[in-house]
């Protein structure tokens, strides 16, 4: 089993450093030391760490290093925007980029998660059982549980029974009542809390990726969008194969750090759980 990491992003509304790399205990470990554990524990051997160029090193000597003591560890590159004909100032091309860039080095069953989530060693849990049986699937959460106040790009998973039939990029937040909401380019609709939405956590199958490579070129051959999503990908993919992806409701909750102030919430939410033994301090020794 293979989880396929997700890290480069620029985290553009993350103040002072990336925020994968921010730790989030004294021991200097980052949400991805904890998602790679839980993986580690379902039965994951090895990762696959998506970075850019420049960041490469950077995560070797915060991250890289201590999670090699249990993991074999690989790194894909993301390629430059430049190399698409997008000039020197444009960023990263987006989850859906990151992931072809990775996904040719797997030839096994995989999970996909991101750098700077925290999924819960359940949900993960759910997304290496459904890999290890040779399914595809996506893990959600209740939009609620992901949204504060400022908005956020979120994927609303739309189904049919337990089967996903797409995901809707769009971006959520609250009015000045507290409503949740997603709005894109044409509409607001308010939404109810348990809504669910796509945080990046897949369980995958390596063939996946010739039609992750047609989605990505028909995203260059648009209007040259900002963006190349990974949910529009595994949305084009149900479309052209028709294949089952199967909707999974998270048994655990999901933390993340959009913002430098959400810091402190999920520094002492693992620390809980570290104190009642759930984790270890060190968690890779």
């Amino acid at each position: 089993m293979v989880a396929l990491v997700l890290a480069g992003g620029l985290g553009k509304r993350f103040a002072g450093g990336r925020k994968q790399l921010t730790a989030m205990d004294d021991l200097g470990q980052t949400l991805v030391d904890y998602a790679l554990y839980d993986a580690y524990l379902a039965g994951v051997e090895e990762a696959v760490i998506v970075v850019s160029r420049e960041g490469r090193q950077a995560f070797d000597e915060a991250v890289g290093r201590r999670l090699s003591r249990r993991l074999r560890l690989r790194y894909a590159e993301q390629t430059s925007p430049v190399a698409y004909g997008f000039d020197q100032t444009h960023p990263p091309l987006g989850t859906g980029h990151a992931f072809l860039c990775g996904v040719g080095q797997i030839k096994t069953p995989f999970v996909v998660l991101n750098a700077d989530d925290y999924y819960g060693r359940a949900a993960i849990g759910q997304a290496v059982a459904c890999a290890k049986g040779g399914g595809y699937g996506v893990v959600s959460y209740p939009a609620g549980q992901t949204v504060k106040q400022e908005p956020v790009h979120r994927g609303i998973c739309l189904t049919e029974g337990r089967r996903l039939t797409g995901i809707c990029e769009c971006v959520f937040a609250r009015d000045g009542a507290g409503k949740l909401y997603a709005e894109d380019a044409t509409c607001r609709k308010y939404l109810p809390e348990n809504t669910p939405v796509n945080m990046n956590l897949y369980a995958m199958q390596p063939e996946v990726r010739p039609a992750a490579a047609t989605s990505f070129a028909a995203f260059l051959q648009r209007d040259k969008e900002s963006e190349c999503y990974l949910g529009d990908i595994v949305t084009d993919f149900v479309g052209r194969t028709h294949q089952i992806v199967h909707h999974i409701r998270a048994k655990s909750r999901w933390l993340g750090i959009t913002y430098r102030e959400d810091v402190g919430a999920v520094r002492r939410y693992l620390a809980k759980l570290r104190q009642s033994g759930v984790y270890p301090m060190d968690l890779w020794r």
